[in-house]
């Protein structure tokens, strides 16, 4: 099956479905593969539930990738 028409019939799926699908495909790659895969996942968890709760707030991307880039080219 091509990837396109997966990805397509995956992003219909109720998101708990999605969610289940995406730790067994997390779990079916080697750690070497995706070094520090469950920190990283832990923690896109961990900031997006505070956005979710409203303790922090979103930053608009380009605002954000211009600010990095002002701090960074000088």
């Amino acid at each position: 099956m091509e990837v396109a028409l997966l990805e397509s019939e995956v992003l219909k799926l109720p998101e708990r479905e999605r969610i289940k699908l995406l730790e067994r495909l997390q779990d079916s790659l080697a750690n070497s593969a995706i070094p520090h895969l469950r920190e990283h996942l832990a923690e896109s968890k961990s900031r997006f539930e505070a956005y979710q709760s409203g303790e922090i707030e979103a930053l608009d991307g380009d605002r954000a990738v211009d600010s990095i880039l002002a701090k960074i080219v000088r």
